[in-house]
């Protein structure tokens, strides 16, 4: 049976053909590559390289597994392991055409955890990265929906932001966010730098980690390793789940193609889902036992509900989100199954 994963990279590159002419002969770094969207960009650059022979020099700064997950791609790809909130590491670094910065902590667990690698993973790293941009060059910072937080709009678009507390654990996270969106800004503006902004909502899919904190994930391994799927609260916040394939296409077409610098990527009020109801379906599509919880305790502050306007996006480039979440999470699934 072909790989879920696979499948997913063969509709990516017929998807993305528009681009082509844009990457051939060009140089590309991608930061956090071994993380769940990098890893999937990466072997995208990697399988059109090979197969298009669109002669692309391909460098990764991951910590992580890299070299031998891609072993058949080892003549096209750099590994250089490093931490790109060094200011000593980026300096060593040639430069690019083209930066996906991808690097950072995305789970809740994490970038609690460790505020001061979240800050300077979201602003320290993007000046230093922005400087390894060649003259006509694009650099894509990936933000997060985190942004609107307690905005008290029914709907987000990319014009408003919301408000949080300082001594709310998530704040780090989110003001270093825009520290970097920011930054990206000023140096699109004071250097006609081609410097994309994506606020990006929860995707999942084939290739989520073992380590996955986050509540999908969590779902999902216990789904198969233990037989039931148990929430720690009643899982009444409202989600929208993006499939790793879709949220690839949109950030690689906002990248090279998109018209403006900042997009707002989800499913879209109609992907809308609780993460009771998200549980519900994992459950029922492995056939084992869900376990709901009494309290509603909210132990890492989360927002109640994220509302994303993705008209921005879908006006340029139609539909953004092709793959429902039924279809996605059996999709994950079937993955899963393969791996073991």
């Amino acid at each position: 049976m072909e790989n879920t994963r696979d499948l997913d990279l063969v509709w990516l590159v017929d998807d993305l053909k528009p681009i082509f002419g844009l990457i051939k002969n060009t140089k590309i770094l991608i930061t956090g590559a071994s993380g769940h969207l990098g890893y999937y960009i990466l072997h995208f650059f990697l399988k059109c390289n090979r197969d298009l022979n669109l002669n692309i020099s391909i460098t990764t700064t991951s910590k992580g597994i890299l070299q031998k997950d891609f072993a058949m791609f080892r003549n096209d790809l750099q590994h250089i392991e490093g931490d790109v909130t060094s200011t000593s590491f980026v300096n060593s670094l040639e430069k690019f055409d083209t930066i996906i910065h991808l690097a950072g902590y995305a789970q809740p667990s994490k970038f609690m955890g460790d505020p001061d690698s979240t800050i300077r993973s979201n602003t320290l790293a993007v000046t230093g990265l922005i400087n390894k941009i060649n003259s006509n060059g694009r650099f894509l910072f990936i933000s997060s929906s985190e942004v609107y937080a307690n905005s008290g709009f029914k709907t987000n678009n990319e014009l408003s932001v919301g408000t949080i507390n300082s001594s709310n654990p998530r704040s780090t996270y989110v003001y270093s966010k825009l520290l970097g969106e920011s930054l990206c800004n000023f140096y699109s503006n004071s250097r006609n730098l081609d410097a994309k902004v994506a606020r990006l909502s929860m995707t999942y899919g084939p290739g989520i980690k073992q380590g996955d904190t986050r509540a999908l994930s969590q779902f999902l391994f216990q789904a198969l390793k233990e037989g039931q799927v148990k929430l720690i609260d009643q899982g009444m916040a409202l989600r929208q789940y993006l499939y790793v394939s879709d949220a690839v296409s949109a950030l690689l077409k906002i990248l090279f193609l998109g018209e403006q610098n900042l997009y707002n990527i989800g499913s879209g009020s109609v992907g809308d889902i609780s993460i009771a109801d998200a549980a519900a379906k994992i459950s029922h599509l492995t056939n084992t036992k869900l376990i709901l919880a009494e309290d509603n305790l909210n132990l890492l502050s989360s927002q109640p509900q994220v509302n994303l306007d993705i008209s921005r996006f879908e006006y340029e480039f139609g539909r953004l989100s092709n793959i429902n979440f039924n279809e996605g999470i059996s999709r994950t699934i079937s993955w899963l199954n393969q791996q073991q």
